[in-house]
């Protein structure tokens, strides 16, 4: 698994050299699930990765970055929009 790990932080690094913020998230949203897979299977590891967290911040939360998204549209006639800030299906009959 720290082999897995390693291959998977070069992969972030790359993406972020090349601006690639979907294959950055990819590689994020694949261990964020297998870590919540692992937290399913022995919810006593919650309390040790509580500690291990908060032996390598110095005991405060890492920061969340804050997003601000401002979106504007205009329509006319019979125009429809549809925004989204995240993923968004529409089905039209």
């Amino acid at each position: 698994m720290l082999a897995e790990l390693g291959e998977s932080r070069e992969d972030v690094a790359q993406a972020r050299r090349a601006g690639d913020e979907r294959a950055e998230q990819e590689v994020v949203d694949l261990w964020g699930a297998r870590l919540r897979r692992l937290l399913a299977a022995d919810p006593g590891a919650a309390a040790q990765l509580r500690a291990l967290v908060e032996e390598l911040t110095g005991g405060s939360a890492p920061a969340v970055p804050q997003q601000s998204v401002t979106m504007t549209a205009e329509a006319s006639g019979r125009a429809r929009i549809n925004q989204a800030v995240g993923d968004i299906h529409v089905n039209e009959r």
